[in-house]
């Protein structure tokens, strides 16, 4: 075949799948309503300020999803181990050279599974995560086990007007502990004709004194009005503010953001990009269209939309971050891949700036001390080592600045 037929029938076959991911998607779009209120006292300039490189032990390898959280008492990263049920701690006290692990914890005689999450309070009281059987390990640093609870109510029959989901935890939805209440996030895939907007809760309440269980917090109405493919826009982000008591809920479809307090009274907050064309477009074929099925079709549909993550709460600036995923591609281009823009709102949710975040950098594995905010480096190919990028945050003149060293 000549080199000219050729690019022609390549460009038959680009347009045609162009246009069969666009019939489904259909015309109508999903754009943000209402303005934002906007704090102009706050400008933002973003570089990167520090390269912070973990030394790994032979089992440990950090991955977008390895779940970590920062110790502020003692100044110190701990890395979940998943697969060997460990926990391993970084003392951050001098971060210009290689870090070995101080410590490591090893739960394996109390956790037979794999260990998804975890929450660390103290060294008395430890909550570990197995995702399997949806159960929860109440250990301490003797690494004994003081008791184990479930999220599931295994007396429940699901149904379409009672499909709760139970935790998924990750540094996008960790545990929360509250008193003696824990709480998770999770989801559930798929989408269903007779689903009920009211059935699909999203939040598990775990009592650890009594063991009752409570599920509540449902999606947002778009998805009671529109098909969002039942995968990627199904998935559940938060985090929790500790000086307000708020849990701070982001879905993927809504521009806006889901703000719980502790009296349960729920709020909703406009957090998106103004610098960026945010419209997206739910599908307009059924629920129940085996299109859907298909990998490619889902993958399609999810990079050639934007898209809410994580959203996380940074107590040293009083500051939100939203993370947001906005497909790069010109018009009637099937998109690669997504830019990575992150939103700064304060903490009275109002609109600070936005700035767009290297693509080499993870906005799954992330953890944020006085310090900064400290992204995973993905191209990192060295498995001996993990890095982190450290975006340091400095107020100055009422503005704030990202700077580097």
């Amino acid at each position: 075949m000549k080199k000219a037929n050729l690019t022609v029938v390549i460009l038959l076959i680009t347009g045609f799948l162009i246009y069969k991911t666009k019939e489904a998607i259909g015309v109508s779009d999903n754009c943000p309503k209402g303005t934002a209120k906007q704090n102009n006292n706050y400008k933002i300039e973003v570089t990167p300020f520090n390269t912070l490189t973990l030394r790994l032990d032979s089992t440990l390898l950090i991955k977008t999803y390895t779940m970590v959280q920062y110790n502020e008492v003692l100044n110190e990263l701990i890395v979940n181990d998943e697969n060997f049920a460990k926990l391993l701690f970084y003392s951050l006290n001098n971060t210009d050279k290689d870090i070995l692990s101080k410590k490591v914890l090893n739960f394996s005689g109390i956790a037979r599974n794999k260990i998804q999450g975890f929450y660390y309070k103290s060294k008395d009281s430890i909550f570990l995560y197995d995702y399997s059987n949806h159960s929860l390990y109440i250990t301490n640093s003797s690494q004994k086990l003081i008791r184990k609870m479930t999220f599931e109510d295994e007396s429940l029959k699901r149904s379409f007007s009672k499909n709760p989901s139970l935790p998924f935890v990750s540094n996008l939805s960790p545990l929360v502990l509250r008193q003696n209440q824990i709480f998770g996030i999770g989801f559930i895939d798929g989408e269903h004709e007779k689903d009920e907007l009211q059935g699909r809760t999203v939040r598990t309440q775990l009592d650890l004194v009594q063991g009752n269980i409570n599920y509540d917090i449902i999606y947002p109405s778009i998805y009671e009005k529109h098909n969002w493919g039942g995968s990627m826009f199904r998935s559940v982000y938060s985090c929790y503010n500790y000086d307000k008591n708020l849990y701070v809920i982001s879905f993927p479809a809504d521009h806006n953001i889901t703000v719980v307090n502790e009296r349960n009274e729920i709020t909703s907050y406009p957090a998106y990009s103004i610098k960026n064309d945010v419209c997206n477009h739910p599908l307009t074929i059924k629920k129940s269209d085996l299109r859907k099925q298909k990998r490619d079709f889902d993958v399609k549909y999810f990079l050639d939309n934007v898209s809410y993550r994580g959203i996380a709460y940074d107590k040293y600036n009083k500051l939100y971050y939203r993370f947001t995923e906005i497909p790069s591609h010109k018009k009637n281009e099937l998109a690669k891949f997504k830019k990575n823009v992150i939103i700064v709102l304060d903490d009275a949710f109002q609109y600070i700036s936005e700035f767009e975040l290297p693509n080499n950098l993870s906005v799954e594995n992330f953890f944020i001390t006085p310090n900064g905010i400290f992204f995973l480096n993905i191209n990192n190919r060295n498995e001996n080592i993990a890095q982190y990028e450290q975006y340091k945050i400095t107020k100055v003149n009422s503005d704030i600045t990202l700077s580097n060293k």
